[in-house]
């Protein structure tokens, strides 16, 4: 019913096992007590402590921002407003309030009276909500969509190279408008008999004699309407929730519009550490991250989660832990990993896009123009019995040749990670896609990239191989990196023209070496790679 970080796989979870090592508490987190080392949840239960991980990560502020709380948060916190039937797509009881058996599936589901549920948002789970909501069996006709225009918050407190909330992820529009996969999405909706407005503004909640949802009251084509529903769900632009700020800030834990850390994670408190969306790298540490942002949103989940398992680690005082991360501790942590989003869309569709991380660009080629344009590969289609077949694939690479971002869209699941992996590379390693595809040689990009060829780049060592590659080359092409690093200070770019005759200067020992790499590598693989057919 949500869309997914994609940082790790519904396998890879249940692989992990975390239900046998880990005991979930079902609770909220309302107050922290340094004194005593204990946090203070909901129920007023408490929780002893002697290292405290804060990985709460922003939530939908739709709600918030309205003054409203949604259906599962109890208490209610004094001067906001509880109406049932509305709810934040973050509520933490969200699947067991749409349970079958639950009393707003009976709602919805009523032989005489069905009620109608209204999606407030712009991003992707707003979509993934629908989708979750017509495979429980609700009527489409019962399913109304409101899309607000996404509307982002400038952050004078941030390097203007990363922006404020447009470059959190989870904050940007469903399918990054991308224009193609909008339109598909829009006549999947039409096709439902799902009533859309886009564009539209939420005004008010409007409520019965008994405080049940009535209706809402939006904006559409400069006209107030209402809309009449039972159920309204928000998935809106997310910030820091109200009562998780006020356990942070009265506990004296240094916040500034994010939780402040070291480069170790720790707070103010040496027993609290504190990682995700919710926190920024202080800016101590900025020195050691030149071009990179210091807020977490920028990065990858599971990234972030190994650095901070091996800071805890690094100060537990174990025999066999001595030395194992001591040269963590005087460094920045460094992320690489790509960041990604997706979900089960309306009509079965799989949708998944991944990018690079953000860094600083200098302000000499910030503003220039893309010099390579996208690869957009669409073979969607219907068949013959009505089946709708083929994927929508788009590639975009920066102004250095390396492959920015990745859009998948189609009925037919893939391997996420096999995404992840394209993120990155440069565009050399997809075999003249670009050139091939622009001369009509490569009618189908999501098939060429299943053929035979292709099968390293999606091996677990491929990342290390290919590190390894670099490294080794540094000194034999040590003439070739410093005229790039000319071109760089002059504000150039390596449009494909430049890396060709870069490419031309490469010694013929570097070449060799390679292709001998890559032979070594294939070889120690073969049992993976049978595909290749290796001389001698």
């Amino acid at each position: 019913m949500k869309a997914s970080s994609t940082s790790y796989s519904l396998s890879e979870m249940i692989r992990l096992l975390l239900e046998s090592r880990v005991t979930v508490i079902d609770g909220r987190l309302i107050e922290i007590d340094r004194e005593h080392k204990q946090i203070i949840l909901h129920d007023d239960s408490k929780l002893m402590y002697d290292i405290l991980i804060l990985t709460m990560g922003l939530q939908d502020s739709t709600l918030q921002q309205m003054g409203r709380v949604s259906r599962g948060i109890a208490p209610i916190p004094e001067n906001k407003i509880y109406t049932d039937g509305v709810l934040s797509i973050d509520d933490p009881y969200l699947y067991q309030h749409f349970r079958p058996e639950g009393n707003l599936m009976a709602i919805l589901n009523h032989r005489k009276q069905p009620g109608t549920t209204v999606i407030y948002g712009y991003t992707l789970n707003a979509f993934a909500f629908i989708q979750g909501l017509l495979s429980k069996g609700i009527n489409p006709i019962r399913i109304k969509l409101v899309v607000p225009h996404a509307v982002f918050e400038p952050d004078d407190s941030l390097d203007p190279h990363f922006g404020g909330d447009e470059n959190i992820l989870i904050n940007h529009p469903a399918f990054e408008n991308d224009q193609n996969v909008e339109k598909r999405m829009r006549e999947e909706l039409k096709k439902l008999n799902i009533q859309a407005y886009y564009g539209a503004t939420l005004i008010s909640i409007n409520t019965d004699d008994k405080s049940n949802l009535q209706s809402i009251t939006i904006s559409y084509n400069e006209e107030e309407i209402t809309v009449n529903c039972k159920v309204l769900v928000s998935a809106g632009r997310v910030d820091v929730d109200d009562e998780i700020f006020g356990a942070i800030h009265n506990n004296g834990l240094v916040f500034n519009g994010r939780v402040i850390v070291s480069n170790q994670f720790l707070t103010t408190d040496p027993s609290i550490y504190a990682a995700g969306t919710l926190c920024e790298f202080s800016q101590q540490f900025r020195s050691l991250s030149a071009g990179r942002c210091l807020r977490m949103d920028r990065y990858n989940g599971r990234e972030i989660g190994v650095r901070l398992a091996r800071s805890v680690l690094s100060m537990i005082e174990l025999d066999s832990l001595q030395g194992l991360f001591e040269d963590l501790k005087d460094e920045m942590p460094y992320f690489y990993m790509p960041r990604g989003k997706g979900g089960m869309l309306p009509g079965n569709f799989h949708y998944y896009y991944i990018e690079a991380p953000k860094y600083a660009e200098p302000k000499i080629i910030k503003n220039n123009p893309k010099n390579r344009e996208d690869v957009i590969s669409d073979t969607i289609h219907t068949d013959e019995e009505g089946n709708i077949k083929g994927h929508y694939i788009r590639f975009s690479f920066n102004n250095f040749g390396l492959v920015d971002s990745v859009t998948y869209f189609s009925k037919e699941s893939v391997e996420v990670q096999s995404l992840w992996r394209f993120v990155g590379l440069s565009e050399t390693y997809l075999n003249k896609l670009s050139q091939r595809f622009k001369n009509n040689l490569i009618p189908d990009v999501a098939e060429f990239l299943s053929e035979n060829w292709a099968m390293a780049l999606y091996h677990d060592w491929f990342a290390e191989f290919s590190n390894g590659v670099k490294g080794d080359l540094k000194q034999s092409i040590a003439d070739i990196i410093e005229k790039v690093k000319e071109m760089a200070d002059k504000g150039e770019e390596l449009t494909r023209e430049q890396v060709q005759k870069l490419k031309a200067m490469v010694p013929k020992e570097a070449k060799r070496m390679v292709q001998e790499s890559t032979l070594r590598y294939i070889k120690s693989n073969l049992n993976h790679l049978p595909m290749y057919y290796i001389p001698g």
